[in-house]
């Protein structure tokens, strides 16, 4: 595509919408905080490589020419949070004295919004949150139905707050 040609031209797109997107998103499990140092070191080089194919500088076509791309470095920032640690604690981790005490799990994955009717559960796995095969049996061949387990997939597809965060840019408009 030739500069000053209309991002549109020869772009496929989902109806509803006058270009193609790609969404990055990182953070979607609290404890994996190197896929939201990966999101955002993606999201700087997209940026250098736009900005020096726009200059000039770079005989490359951008990415960013044919595609609006949406960036979500953290998409649980309550769990990634609760993952390190309570505030003033040492070094910002989690010391055993911490994680005894349920103020902070290295290896948490949920959101960290209690369940209306058991509030002692907390968080929903954005992973199953979806509504792409939400409750699919998948591996092992059952759904996890506790509110209290590591995987639980929320009371319905998009029923964390998240989840529907992540969503919204990226939603076909009717």
């Amino acid at each position: 595509m030739a500069k000053g040609t209309p991002a549109t031209e020869g772009t496929p797109a989902m109806p509803g919408r006058s270009t193609a997107q790609v969404l990055v998103v990182g953070g979607m499990h609290a404890r994996e905080w190197a896929s939201i140092v990966g999101v955002m070191y993606a999201a700087e080089q997209l940026l250098l490589r736009h900005d020096a194919s726009v200059t000039g500088t770079n005989a490359s076509i951008s990415l960013l020419d044919h595609v609006e791309v949406v960036v979500v470095p953290v998409a649980n920032p309550d769990g990634y949070v609760f993952s390190f640690g309570p505030p003033g604690s040492e070094d910002g981790v989690c010391a055993n004295a911490d994680y005894a005490a349920g103020v902070c799990n290295r290896l948490w994955r949920k959101t960290r919004a209690p369940h209306r009717v058991m509030p002692q559960c907390v968080g929903v796995d954005l992973n199953r949150n979806w509504p792409l095969d939400w409750g699919f049996r998948g591996v092992g061949g059952s759904i996890e139905s506790s509110y209290c387990s590591e995987l639980w997939h929320g009371e319905a597809p998009l029923s964390a707050p998240e989840s529907q965060a992540v969503r919204e840019p990226v939603r076909v408009r009717e």
